[in-house]
C-alpha cells in the first residue's frame, strides 16, 4: 500500500519524502530525521496498518506500529495538515481520539489500492489551501 500511495503522489506532482531518507542534520539519528522530514513537508499522510493485535472484551482489533502514532503527534503538534488512511481493523481510540475532525481515508485488505485516488485527492485538498491559498 506506502509503495501505491507513494507512487500515486509523485504521479500527481507530489514529492514524498518518508523518515527512511537521510535528510540535513539528521546525524543518523531516526528522530532528528523523521522530525526534519515533517517540519519540510507540507502535508502529513499518516498509513495505520495493523501491527499489533489487541483483544478485549468487544473482540480483537488492531494498533497501528508505533512510528506512525509518533509521526502522526508530531504533525498534530506542528499544526501540519494530514490524511489518516486507516485500515478498518485498527481500533477507533488511535485516529478519532486525537484527530476526528482530519480526513481519514478507510480501506481494508480486499480494496487497499482502490482508494489511492481518495488519498491524493485529499493531499490535493490540503496542499491547495495551505500553499494556494484557496478556501
Amino acid at each position: 500500500m506506502h509503495t501505491a500511495i507513494k507512487s500515486t503522489l509523485e504521479k500527481a506532482g507530489f514529492e514524498v519524502v518518508d523518515g527512511f531518507k537521510k535528510a540535513d542534520g539528521d546525524e543518523g539519528n531516526v528522530l532528528n530525521r523523521v522530525l526534519s522530514q515533517l517540519r519540510a513537508s507540507t502535508v502529513y499522510v499518516g498509513l495505520l496498518t495493523k501491527d499489533i493485535e489487541i483483544r478485549d472484551d468487544t473482540g480483537h482489533r488492531w494498533s497501528p506500529g508505533v512510528w506512525v502514532m509518533e509521526e502522526k503527534g508530531m504533525a498534530l503538534g506542528m499544526g501540519k495538515p494530514f490524511v489518516l488512511v486507516v485500515h478498518k481493523d485498527i481500533h477507533e481510540d488511535f485516529w478519532r481520539k486525537t484527530a476526528p475532525h482530519r480526513i481519514h481515508v478507510f480501506f481494508d485488505d480486499s480494496d487497499a489500492y482502490k482508494h489511492t485516488r481518495e488519498i491524493v485527492e485529499a493531499v490535493q485538498e490540503h496542499y491547495q489551501r495551505v500553499v494556494l491559498g484557496a478556501p
